[in-house]
Order: C-alpha cells, then structure tokens, then sequence
C-alpha cells in the first residue's frame, strides 16, 4: 500500500518513471513526465528505426515496407537466444501503436506510446503486452518486460535532455 502512495506522488515528478501497473487486458503500463516539448520528445520518436534503437534489447531493426502503417522485422535480445519477430507500426491519436503481425517465438504482443503534453513538459505513457512461446513462467517474462520498458523510457528521458 505504502508503495502505491509513493508511485503515485511521483509519477508526475519529471524523469520519475511510474511503478508498472497491469490492466485487466494484460497490458504493463509505465509512465514519465519528460522535461522538454511535446516536438522535442515526438522527433524522438516518429521515426520508427530511431523509436526502436530507444530499446537496449533491439538488437536489430529493418524497415519490409510502408503504407498506412510501418511494417517492421525487428530483432531483440531473449533469454537464450534472440527473438524475431515482424511488427506493424501504426499512428494513432497522440502516438503510435505497435502489433505482432508474425513471429516464431511470440504469440502476442502489442504496444503503445502516447504523449501528452503539459505545463512541465511531455507527458509519455508506455503500454506493452507480450507473451512469448517458451518454457518461460509468466512472471520471469513480465519482470524482463518491466525492466525493458524502463529502460527504454530512461533513454528517452535522456535523448530528450539532449544527453
């Protein structure tokens, strides 16, 4: 309980990243507050290779084609050995959204980025829901997402801050 209260008094605090939460779709949620425009952060990540690279478990990202969407063959760092998967990569109401169109590995896995801005800066909420096809438990599969998902809103905290 005490651990809520105090996520919840920081998450609006710039570069304070919120404890994850986990919506009943399965979805782990992160947010930050990042000290810099909502132009600054979206230039960030617009560009879907350069979105990407904010990970440090993408090993490797090409761009198959493009539509409407971003059609993505992505490459990222996995417990034993890498995992490939292919992505579309849409635009949506503030942000981007991200589906799993093919893997050997993945049997689920979706994503959104959503800025918001504010008064103190660009306000970033990070949702992921993966679910991999290994003899992994769920719970040693979340904790890795968890520490990806922080990870990458720490890079972007940092490239925003001109770092």
């Amino acid at each position: 309980m005490l651990l809520l209260l105090a996520t919840a008094a920081h998450a609006g605090e710039p570069g304070v990243i919120s404890s994850p939460r986990i919506d009943s779709e399965g979805f782990s949620e992160m947010q930050v507050l990042v000290s810099a425009p909502l132009e600054t952060v979206r230039a960030l990540m617009v560009d879907p290779i350069q979105s990407a690279r904010l990970t440090s478990d993408v090993l490797d990202i090409s761009l198959l084609r493009q539509d409407e969407c971003d059609h993505l063959l992505v490459t990222t760092s996995g417990l034993s050995s890498p995992i490939v998967y292919q992505a579309r990569r849409c635009p949506i109401p503030g942000g981007w959204r991200e589906d799993l169109e093919h893997s050997e590995t993945m049997t689920d896995f979706a994503s959104t980025f959503v800025l918001q801005s504010n008064a103190e800066g660009t306000l970033i909420t990070y949702r992921v829901r993966v679910h991999l096809d290994l003899p992994v438990p769920d719970w040693m599969q979340r904790v890795g997402l968890h520490r990806s998902m922080k990870g990458t809103l720490e890079n972007v905290v940092q490239k925003a801050a001109g770092k």
